[in-house]
C-alpha cells in the first residue's frame, strides 16, 4: 500500500528502551491504513504499513502477547492475513530482554519482509503495554469514536486512571496459527480501455485485445508482486480457449463437492469374529469327502 497522496489523520510517538515508535494513522484513495516505523540508535528505520480493517487485530495480537507472557507461558507465533499482505507476529528473548517482531510480507515491497523489533520494556512489559495502548487509540479513532486531529493522550502505566476512548473489543486470536479478516473477494472490474480487469489475492490478471500482420490476437498479463506473466491466445483459438476454461471450472466444481466427502472419517472394516482354537483344530482336521 503505497503512502502516495496520503492526510495524516493520527499521529503518536511512543519511546520504548532505545528505540522509538512512531504510529501514523493515514488515508488515501484505497482507504485508512495504519504506518507503525521503529528505530533506534544501532538499526536503521523500519516500517510496516498496515492496512484498516487490520488494526483491530494488531491490538488484539498485541494484547494476546503480553497475557501470554506475564502468565509466564510462550506465546505462539501468528500470523494475521488481510487483504494482499501476511504480517507474522512471534516473541523472544536476547541478552536485553524480550522482544516482539512483526515482520510484513506482501506485494507492496520488492525488498521481502519489512520487519519491527519491539522491547517489552522490563519485567512488567510496559513496553508493549504502551503500544497495545496506541494501537487502541489508533482503532478508536478509526472506528470514528474519535475526532481528527484531536491530541494523543497522555502514557499511563498500567493500573492507572485512564480518560482514554471507549476500548475496542478484543479479537479472538487464539483459534489458530492464522487470523485476520483475510483477503478481499475476487472482483472484476473494467481498465479505461474498456477491457476486464481480475484482482484476487494480490494478483491482478489484465484480458487485453490486439492485432498485427499475422492477425488479432487476446493477451491475457498477470502480475504479482514484482512478477509478471503473459500468455497470448490467437482470435482464432479463443472459441477454443473458452472450451478449455469452461472445462477445467466444470472440473474445479466437481473437485470442491468431492473433498467433504473425502474429509469425513472412514469406518475401520469390521472383523469377523475369532473362532476359539480347539473348534479351528477340529474342523482343520476334518477329512475330505
Amino acid at each position: 500500500m503505497s503512502s502516495a497522496a496520503s492526510e495524516d489523520l493520527y499521529s503518536e510517538s511512543l519511546r520504548i528502551e532505545s528505540k522509538i515508535i512512531y504510529a501514523d494513522l493515514r488515508v488515501n484513495a484505497r482507504g485508512r491504513y495504519l504506518k507503525l516505523s521503529e528505530t533506534g540508535s544501532k538499526r536503521l528505520r523500519s516500517t510496516v504499513l498496515l492496512p484498516g480493517p487490520g488494526i483491530k487485530w494488531v491490538y488484539s495480537l498485541i494484547d494476546y502477547y503480553i497475557g501470554e507472557c506475564a502468565a509466564g507461558r510462550q506465546p505462539a507465533n501468528k500470523e494475521l492475513a488481510v487483504e494482499n499482505k501476511v504480517f507474522h507476529f512471534s516473541a523472544g528473548s536476547n541478552e536485553r530482554g524480550r522482544f516482539l517482531r512483526i515482520s510484513e510480507s506482501g506485494v507492496s515491497h520488492s525488498s521481502g519482509r519489512h520487519t519491527l523489533v519491539i522491547p517489552c520494556g522490563g519485567e512488567e512489559l510496559t513496553g508493549w503495554v504502551a503500544l497495545r495502548d496506541c494501537i487502541r487509540r489508533v482503532a478508536a479513532l478509526d472506528e470514528g469514536e474519535q475526532q481528527p486531529g484531536a491530541a494523543p493522550q497522555e502514557q499511563q502505566q498500567p493500573g492507572e486512571g485512564s480518560s482514554e476512548p471507549q476500548q475496542p473489543q478484543l479479537l479472538d486470536v487464539t483459534v489458530g496459527p492464522v487470523v485476520g479478516p483475510g483477503h478481499p473477494p475476487p472482483s472484476l472490474t473494467t481498465s479505461p480501455q474498456g477491457t476486464p480487469v481480475l484482482s484476487c489475492h494480490g494478483r491482478r490478471v489484465f484480458f487485453d485485445v490486439g492485432s498485427t500482420v499475422r492477425g488479432s490476437y487476446m493477451r491475457i498479463t498477470e502480475v504479482a508482486h514484482q512478477d509478471r506473466s503473459t500468455i497470448v491466445i490467437p482470435a482464432v483459438a479463443v472459441p477454443q480457449f473458452r472450451e478449455a476454461v469452461d472445462t477445467c471450472a466444470t472440473l474445479l466444481e466437481q473437485q470442491a463437492q468431492q473433498q467433504p466427502q473425502q474429509q469425513q472419517p472412514q469406518q475401520p472394516p469390521q472383523q469377523l469374529p475369532q473362532q476359539p482354537p480347539t473348534q479351528r483344530h477340529q474342523q482343520q482336521q476334518q477329512p475330505r469327502h
